[in-house]
């Protein structure tokens, strides 16, 4: 029985700490990038049709990394590419990751719909008509889903924008996997995961010259088949909001009926997000 197609999104969230804090930064920097190549090889070898794409995202950026279809020459100059994006993103700290997982989602959308144009004009003179129509046809026979590689801790400034996007992911039937990298859990990608059937795992510290492994065994298998295979599961998901104001989790807070924002004490004048105005409604306690 022939495989679906399956399409691939890798969100890479850059972090250079993660490679200079090492004495051996340059081999944990190529560990690193091979880790995701062999990765990316193993998707493709699974299925001649299968697609993928790979977005950096750091210092509140995100752009495209690497091509569509993969060749010798794209696999050879991939290291290279990423490390000029680690010392573009720099240490200043993360930011960029609902950016990255929308650019993701968009992306994903262009290959489940195909778009068919045609035109339609009238000439007197030349006596032609021509109609002009379009149709959007769905492509049920492909798979796809986000790996989120995750490398900071989590800022409270982008709690909206990922949960849209989780919001979004699931109205779109897209799983979000999460491989953390970081010494503690994630409790958006535990979220983000939970909600859209992913996998969500983390890599202990000592255990990271050996993430390909956990790329492949974990992270590879297509989610039609992981139900067959046994797979991590969280143990327990964190469905605390963080707060705007401290970046803390809250068991009770203060939303805003605006922004959404959540804060642990109620704001005095108006809301520090959105600057709305705090009146008989406009505050809540949750």
């Amino acid at each position: 029985m022939a495989t679906s197609k399956s399409l691939l999104v890798v969100v890479l969230e850059i972090n250079k700490s993660l490679f200079v804090s090492k004495s051996n930064s340059p081999k944990s920097l190529n560990s690193f990038a091979n880790a995701i190549v062999a990765f990316l090889k193993s998707h493709h070898l699974l299925n001649r049709d299968n697609r993928s794409m790979t977005i950096a995202c750091g210092n509140n950026e995100a752009e495209f990394l690497a091509q569509e279809n993969y060749d010798s020459t794209t696999y050879a100059t991939f290291s290279s590419s990423l490390a000029s994006r680690i010392e573009k993103f720099g240490t200043s700290g993360g930011g960029g990751l609902g950016s990255a997982v929308s650019m993701a989602l968009c992306h994903i959308q262009k290959y489940v719909f195909s778009f068919f144009f045609s035109f339609e004009r009238s000439d007197p003179v030349m006596n032609l008509h021509i109609r002009f129509t379009r149709s959007t046809k769905k492509n049920p026979d492909l798979r796809s889903r986000i790996l989120v590689i995750r490398t900071f801790e989590d800022f409270s400034s982008q709690y909206v924008s990922l949960m849209n996007s989780i919001f979004c992911a699931q109205k779109f039937n897209v799983i979000i996997d999460s491989c953390i990298l970081n010494s503690s859990d994630s409790a958006m990608m535990q979220q983000a995961s939970h909600a859209t059937g992913g996998i969500y795992h983390r890599v202990r510290e000592d255990n990271r010259p050996i993430l390909v492994q956990y790329l492949l065994a974990v992270f590879s298998s297509d989610p039609h088949v992981r139900q067959k295979l046994l797979m991590p599961r969280a143990r327990l998901v964190d469905y605390r909001a963080s707060c705007f104001c401290h970046s803390k989790l809250v068991n009770q807070g203060y939303v805003c009926a605006v922004c959404l924002s959540v804060f642990c004490e109620q704001p005095k004048s108006k809301c520090p997000t959105c600057g709305v105005s705090i009146g008989g409604t406009d505050v809540s306690s949750s």
